[in-house]
């Protein structure tokens, strides 16, 4: 995959035509903006070993992660593409309560990212005090 900026973006096909144009802003990554890729599919995990930066897993706990990057693995150890895309970043959503033991469990999982997710019902004040809750228990003592 690969993403460059172009000065002046053109292109004059049979159906459309463009010139004259600014696409702003430019990819700050030379190669262009990494991809992530989402889903618990077994084909969903093939794309984003063969074409993506990463893999992205919405509502998973700890033991389906494990099969998932398991399974990311050993795609990626058999595609010869994947070296020009670097290792594959894993990040997960995960809907569990967290403890400092199960943040390390991902991380030992060998989970690059978590997003937290919270409830729409908070309020500004209890999304303070979990982000700084969270922080504390996941910071480095």
């Amino acid at each position: 995959m690969s993403c460059r900026a172009v000065a002046e973006p053109a292109y004059h096909g049979p159906f459309v035509r463009y010139s004259g144009i600014q696409a702003k802003p430019n990819p700050l990554r030379a190669a262009g903006p990494l991809v992530v890729i989402g889903g618990h599919s077994p084909a969903a995990f093939r794309r984003a070993v063969e074409h993506g930066n990463g893999w992205f897993g919405f509502a998973l706990d700890a033991d389906k992660t494990q099969s998932v990057a398991q399974q990311s693995s050993r795609r990626a150890a058999s595609t010869s593409d994947r070296q020009s895309l670097g290792a594959l970043e894993i990040s997960v959503a995960p809907l569990v309560k967290l403890s400092a033991d199960e943040v390390h469990r991902f991380e030992d999982l060998g989970v690059d990212r978590m997003v937290l997710l919270l409830p729409r019902s908070w309020k500004p004040d209890e999304i303070v005090d979990f982000i700084e809750k969270t922080a504390a228990l996941i910071s480095p003592s």
